[in-house]
Formats: C-alpha cells, sequence, structure tokens
C-alpha cells in the first residue's frame, strides 16, 4: 500500500494544508507519517504568549497536545523533533536525522513547503532539509540502506503569490471536509487563521469543480506511456 510523509516546520503545518489529503489517504488505507521539526513555540504561538506568566514550557505542551489530537483525528503518525524555531537553523545532524526518519518510514511520496516562502523562512529551511534529506537516503554511496527515491510534492503556502507557488495538482477533500473543519478546530492556539483556510479551501474547490479541494505543486516529472 503507499504511503505519504510529510515534513514540516511547525505541527500546524499539516493541519492548514494538507489534513484533507492525509485524511483521504488515511481513508483508503494508506500509512501517513507526519515528522515536525519544530513544536512552533516562538513563532508561531502568539495567542499563547499573551499571559505574562506563561512560560516556554507551557506554550511548547500545549503545541504538542495539540498537533498530536489533531493528528489522531486524521489517524496519522505524528513524530515531533523539537527543534527551536523563529528562527529554525538546520544542520548535517538534521540532515542526518530526517534522512533516518524516512528510512524507516519509506514514504512513495513526501509533502513538504515551497522552496520560497518569504513569509517564513523556517518554511525554507525546512524544504532545504527534506530535500537534502531524500538525496541522503536514496544515494547508496553513502554506505546506509537506501530506499526508492519518493516523489515530492509542496503544500500550498500562506502567500502563494510571493512564494511563486505553482499550484499543478488539486485534490478534492470534499469527502472528508467534515475530518478537515475538526482538525482545524483543534488548533485553538492558530484560531486567528481559522477562517483563511476555510476560505481557501471553497477557493480551491471552485479551481477544481468540486466543493472542498488542497492545492500542490509537484517537483517530479509524471512519466505516463500516453496521455490516456
Amino acid at each position: 500500500m503507499p504511503k505519504l510523509m510529510l515534513v514540516i516546520a511547525h505541527p500546524g503545518d499539516f493541519v492548514w494544508r494538507a489534513a484533507g489529503t492525509i485524511a483521504k489517504h488515511v481513508k483508503q488505507g494508506m500509512g501517513v507519517d507526519i515528522l515536525s521539526i519544530t513544536t512552533g513555540a516562538r513563532g508561531e504561538s502568539p495567542k499563547l504568549w499573551t499571559s505574562a506568566d506563561v512560560t516556554l514550557d507551557q506554550v511548547v505542551e500545549k503545541r504538542r497536545s495539540e498537533a498530536e489530537a489533531a493528528a489522531d483525528i486524521l489517524g496519522a503518525n505524528l513524530k515531533i523533533l523539537g527543534l527551536e524555531d523563529f528562527p529554525l537553523v538546520a544542520s548535517e545532524a538534521l540532515y542526518g536525522e530526517i534522512a533516518e526518519e524516512m528510512r524507516a518510514s519509506q514514504p512513495d511520496v513526501i509533502i513538504t513547503h515551497t522552496s520560497k516562502d518569504p513569509s517564513n523562512i523556517d518554511h525554507v529551511v525546512a524544504y532545504e532539509a527534506a530535500v537534502r534529506a531524500r538525496m541522503m537516503v536514496t544515494s547508496p554511496g553513502r554506505g546506509l540502506k537506501t530506499i526508492k527515491s519518493p516523489k515530492m510534492v509542496c503544500f500550498e503556502p500562506h502567500f502563494p503569490e510571493q512564494s511563486g507557488f505553482l499550484p499543478n495538482l488539486l485534490i478534492d477533500i470534499s469527502d472528508v471536509w467534515d475530518l478537515k473543519r475538526q482538525v482545524i478546530e483543534a488548533t485553538p492556539s492558530q484560531s486567528n487563521l481559522w477562517d483563511y483556510y476555510l476560505r481557501l479551501a471553497e477557493q480551491r474547490g471552485s479551481h477544481a469543480g468540486v466543493k472542498y479541494a488542497e492545492a500542490f505543486q509537484r517537483l517530479d516529472s509524471d512519466v505516463r506511456h500516453s496521455f490516456f
């Protein structure tokens, strides 16, 4: 059975941009592994920092519990590495850790961020880390067990025009929309994003001729024997 893996900068990233797609694939019996590099505690949790006496540990725990609840609703496997965010700093150790997770997951498709995102450099760092890790885990010259090279797909960034996002894949999520909405509502620390992503799903749905959809950009060629 095919398998998906998401490599994301912050735990909320899968909620907004790919929850419907995750739900569809889980519903079809496929495994989905989500790897979040950070907890998103410093830069993506402004609502949790409104209290003067809140601690970093409390924010981390809240973001972790929200992400785990969202993943449980979808039936996906979630792992959070727990690195610092804002900014996320990449390293050879991080590339190696992601490569090991890819080796364990053996996904057919990796979903991650776009290579450009002026609004959040953490997303770009996560993209580059995913690309490097895929290269590492598929290179026989490194002396480690390799996996078949997964196809790579980017989900839609928050500012698609500024990020050069070219949606060449739209996935109809109309039949799992209730699940996506549950996942969104399980992330109250970022409730400021709810309306935007609810409207975006409708907009992409109108592009696809369906009620709700999520947009992606494929990075690998689609190899076929013919058009049909």
